[in-house]
């Protein structure tokens, strides 16, 4: 076994530990975003809480969108690696 082939298949490991992470994180992150989002809703036009859209709504949906991008980054990273390993594996493969 050459130095090379030690390398991949010591990385393997490696990247099933970061997407254990990355998926975890990601999970948090979607479950927050559906939380500020759905807090959103009472906030809405011909709900009970419309009166103070001004002053809660507006930031909600700031939160909202700011934890989107939260939400895409952990779940981008997670593909990442999970390709990563997928390619890693190939190669082992062969």
């Amino acid at each position: 076994m050459s130095y090379g082939e030690l390398g991949r298949s010591a990385i393997g490991p490696e990247l099933k530990l970061y997407i254990k992470r990355w998926k975890r994180r990601s999970i948090y992150a979607g479950v927050a975003f559906l939380a500020s989002a759905g807090s959103v809703i009472p906030f809405l036009y011909g709900n009970l809480l419309h009166a103070y859209w001004d002053n809660v709504g507006v930031y909600l949906v700031m939160l909202s969108m700011a934890l989107t991008t939260v939400f895409l980054f952990c779940f981008g990273t997670m593909c990442s690696y999970w390709i990563q390993l997928r390619e890693t594996r190939k190669s082992d493969n062969r």
